[in-house]
């Protein structure tokens, strides 16, 4: 599995934990000067739920598994799991690019309310606690599935977010060599499951996208 940054539940103080790529962690050098004032700037309890994106590009023999990429908001008196939507359409303005596999993560429609009245609860809490912060996390996480062999060379992973309608899709991390990062890459990687024969033989280059 692999999990992307958590923000804090409060506008003004967006901590980062650390980036974990598969079962591989990296620190926070791996996210960007403008992700961090991006972050900075976004208020996780007034988003509207379908505005939020991820975007995960990755080597083409590493996929989502289906129902495998998750939003979790905890607080010390809640938590509430969201099992993301994905679709293989490359967000507007994203070029394509061979070798790489990109698949997007949206809140499910059905969830919009459920979500919403999460906000709600929070706020509520943050209101009965003199409006100071309260604490708690918003973060995603996926289980990653293996199509075919890893190439020799650069293993190239990269994340991007959008938090606002009108927003595109921006760099959340840098690019990462995961051979960098680890010397136990290739172990982790036989370690995952083969994916499903429909994700195994999506092609690279139909609606497969990813930034230069």
């Amino acid at each position: 599995m692999f999990f992307l940054p958590h923000v804090s539940l409060t506008k003004h103080n967006a901590v980062l934990a650390t980036a974990a790529v598969f079962t591989l962690l990296a620190s926070c050098s791996t996210l960007t000067p403008t992700s961090l004032y991006k972050l900075s700037r976004f208020d996780p309890l007034a988003a509207a739920p379908e505005d939020l994106g991820i975007a995960v590009r990755s080597p083409e023999q590493l996929a989502v598994r289906e129902n495998g990429a998750t939003l979790t908001i905890k607080t010390d008196t809640l938590e509430e799991v969201f099992v993301l939507q994905s679709t293989l359409a490359a967000p507007e303005g994203l070029a394509p690019t061979t070798g790489t596999h990109l698949e997007t993560f949206t809140i499910k429609p059905s969830d919009y309310e459920r979500l919403r009245q999460v906000q709600a609860d929070v706020r509520k809490l943050k209101s009965e606690n003199d409006g100071k912060d309260v604490g708690g996390s918003l973060g995603v996480h996926a289980d990653a599935c293996r199509r075919g062999e890893l190439p020799d060379g650069t293993l190239s992973l990269k994340v991007y977010m959008r938090t606002g309608a009108a927003d595109a899709f921006f760099p959340l991390t840098r690019t990462i060599d995961l051979r960098e990062i680890s010397d136990e890459v290739e172990q982790d990687f036989k370690a995952l499951p083969f994916c499903p024969r429909e994700r195994a033989s999506v092609k690279t280059g139909l609606s497969l996208r990813s930034v230069p």
